[in-house]
């Protein structure tokens, strides 16, 4: 548990430093109002996006071991003591703002770091662990990429960024064993994230995304806590949409007019969410909205924008056409390289039906289960969970209903309420879309909790 908090402090701390300089360039190069800030911990989720999307670069040329650890933690170092004033003021801010938390709230901290770090060091839960993600991550620890590695195991051709960070962390090459903690420290810093609006509710100025945020702290753990100790992109890709329905709804109370970094943090998320599974290509919508606010505000903001989400995911795309043949897997009807590693296509629909299929219903005879009406295995999906999960199964199916009859209760304010509602309208449609692709296409229990 020791080691699980030195090396979760280490990622957040080198993530901060990045997250800080990706702020500082996009204030110089985008000419964003420096005037509103990120808070510390979304510029530690925005720096979490860069140093993945450096480690996905690096291991084009290199293997993630010593050297792009070196190369890492230099980078880290320049950027701390080229700031240092500023990072110190950061530092006095937050020890400041832990003095003046309640001692409740100080409880509830310490039980819940206590929790993820204690998570951390289990054995994982999710069997996909063993079955290809400790061997993809193991393969980028000692080779970086591999030409045509997707032909040994297809899963290793779905290429998560969240592998590559997690190899990038793991210190391997320490030759005591891999840590992976990368997920912990994520699950860390969204709890932290919304321990904050906790303390909005103690101060009684929590506005509906501080709802939202209290309700999914214990939600995560109910949810998400068995996978903290694993290194699957479930857990990773359903706080990103959550974290992001959050923050777009913060922007939306805030009412900002003119593009700021809280955009920007907006869009870099949603972007690199893509990378670490693709199933959140719904977020696609969320990055067209804020460009289309960038728009508003010039088209040179608008070009750049387009040209730092190419910047994350070429790596990504690049990583893929190497290990697999296609620019982006499981499309393989995208067949625009011509290299003789490539995945045949006949294989990649066989691996694709069987995952639908063990989705829909974990049985042998995968083309009789695709074959079913939907109101038939949906009926016998659903009965299979447990009665915790059919209820977030349902709350997450019915979300926008409930939504809406619970504002028609409060017959005096119900007009007011449902018209307070319309501004959340683009984030319900985006995360409610979301959820019913991911469904549909793979229904699994974390693609509908995700949204």
């Amino acid at each position: 548990m020791i080691a699980a908090l030195v090396i979760n402090a280490y990622i957040l701390g080198v993530c901060y430093l990045y997250g800080w300089l990706v702020a500082r360039l996009a204030v110089r190069w985008l000419r964003i109002n420096p005037a509103d800030p990120l808070s510390p911990t979304s510029t530690a989720l925005l720096g979490l996006c860069a140093v993945v999307t450096l480690a996905a670069a690096l291991s084009l040329f290199m293997p993630l071991g010593a050297r792009a650890q070196v190369l890492l933690l230099v980078g880290a170092l320049w950027i701390g003591l080229s700031g240092w004033n500023e990072h110190r003021r950061v530092i006095a801010g937050g020890l400041n703002r832990l003095r003046s938390l309640s001692g409740a709230l100080w409880v509830l901290s310490v039980l819940v770091m206590v929790t993820i770090l204690s998570s951390a060091s289990l054995h994982p839960a999710n069997p996909d662990t063993a079955i290809y993600h400790a061997q993809a991550i193991r393969w980028s620890e000692q080779y970086g990429v591999v030409p045509g590695l997707g032909n040994l195991h297809s899963r290793f051709a779905y290429n998560s960024n969240w592998l590559i960070g997690t190899a990038i962390f793991s210190f391997a090459f320490l030759k005591v064993q891999s840590f992976r903690l990368l997920t912990s420290a994520f699950f860390l810093l969204v709890s932290v994230c919304w321990l904050g609006r906790v303390n909005c509710y103690l101060q009684r100025r929590a506005e509906p995304s501080d709802t939202l945020a209290v309700l999914l702290l214990p939600i995560s753990f109910a949810v998400l806590g068995s996978q903290i100790s694993s290194s699957g992109t479930d857990l990773p890709v359903t706080l990103l949409i959550w974290v992001l329905a959050i923050e777009w709804m913060k922007v939306i109370e805030e009412g900002e007019t003119a593009f700021s970094l809280k955009d920007l943090f907006l869009f870099a998320l949603a972007v690199f969410a893509i990378t670490v599974k693709l199933s959140a290509l719904p977020l696609l919508l969320l990055a067209i909205v804020v460009w289309r606010w960038a728009l508003k505000d010039g088209k040179r903001l608008a070009f750049l924008l387009v040209l730092a989400a190419s910047a994350v995911l070429a790596p990504w795309v690049a990583r893929t056409a190497v290990l697999s043949g296609y620019l982006i897997y499981p499309l393989y009807q995208l067949d625009l390289l011509r290299v003789d590693w490539k995945m045949p296509g006949h294989l990649i629909l066989q691996d694709m039906d069987g995952i639908r299929a063990w989705a829909r219903e974990p049985v042998s005879d995968f083309a009789a289960t695709l074959a079913r009406p939907f109101l038939d295995w949906a009926a016998s999906w659903y009965h299979r969970l447990t009665f915790n999960r059919q209820f977030l199964f349902l709350m997450a199916a019915f979300s926008p209903l409930i939504v809406a009859l619970s504002t028609t209760l409060r017959w005096r304010s119900a007009l007011v309420e449902l018209r307070s509602l319309q501004k959340y309208l683009p984030v319900i449609t985006v995360l409610y879309l979301g959820g019913c692709t991911g469904f549909s296409a793979r229904p699994t229990f974390a693609s509908v909790t995700a949204t």
